[in-house]
């Protein structure tokens, strides 16, 4: 995949850990994910030893640090009591990774995956996945970055938590690569940001100052916000995805349902 040739909305439902843990719940929302149009289907690749440090965890799990928009970390009806316990069961081993990877290319549908660590970087390239995305929290994670750079497939860098200065560091070490293939998105890390400081004008601003694709990693509730971004011109929309909002976990609430993911596939080909 080049991503400088997208010439429709490329939408990727970005079901994370919204599979709970669950291989076949993960299978169905592939389907299902399909099924809606979406080109791209992508997941998470974490653990406990590399998503937050022992103290962080501590902290959250005692309630010192909040998180916005989250009140409780149990979820009684999966039987967990904290983030911690949440972490393990809602992240995959590497063969239950490989099980819906596999899948995913059984109906034909691209397959990305974020990680976290060069070590995941290498796991991703073992599994041979359409895309590697970086999430907002690593774009100053220069080995991370300069390692997926160096893994030579497609990148998706979010830039919800950066500066300018901090965009165009990463965007220099992607560019460095001979051939490179990677977009910068627009996004805001609020889970679900109010609407007056999502900032779409801000897709203008990178696409003046970065010579690259650029699209939008969407966390606002329903689907307008997502269709403003492709009537703004963006080519790579990502929008959390679940089955059902009202499941126990962690983004179903911020994440489009089969019906909104429906429209955003089909509006977003005719808006653009």
């Amino acid at each position: 995949m080049i991503l400088k040739n997208i010439e429709k909305p490329y939408v990727i439902a970005e079901i994370g850990a919204n599979h709970n843990g669950d291989v076949n719940l993960a299978k169905e929302m592939i389907k299902t994910a399909k099924e809606c149009g979406a080109d791209a289907v992508k997941f998470q690749h974490f653990d406990v030893s590399n998503l937050c440090t022992a103290d962080n965890l501590n902290d959250l799990d005692s309630g010192v640090v909040k998180l916005e928009n989250v009140d409780d970390f149990s979820t009684p009806e999966l039987g967990l009591n904290n983030v911690r316990e949440q972490i393990i069961a809602f992240s995959f081993s590497e063969e239950e990774m490989t099980d819906v990877r596999n899948y995913a290319k059984s109906i034909d549908i691209d397959f990305g995956c974020t990680t976290e660590d060069a070590e995941g970087v290498r796991f991703l390239q073992k599994l041979d996945v359409d895309f590697i995305k970086l999430s907002s929290a690593d774009v100053n994670n220069i080995s991370l970055i300069e390692a997926a750079s160096l893994s030579k497939y497609p990148i998706l860098l979010s830039t919800g938590m950066a500066d300018l200065a901090e965009i165009d560091a990463a965007f220099r070490i992607l560019k460095k690569v001979e051939s490179s293939n990677f977009a910068l998105l627009h996004c805001v890390s609020i889970y679900p940001p109010s609407e007056d400081i999502v900032n779409l004008n801000f897709i203008d601003t990178l696409n003046m100052l970065f010579d690259c694709p650029i699209g939008y990693s969407d966390h606002t509730l329903d689907y307008s916000i997502t269709l403003a971004a492709i009537a703004k011109g963006v080519n790579i929309i990502e929008k959390h995805f679940t089955l059902d909002k009202n499941m126990p976990g962690w983004d179903h609430k911020v994440s489009a349902d089969p019906n909104d993911l429906k429209i955003i596939c089909s509006e977003g080909a005719r808006i653009h």
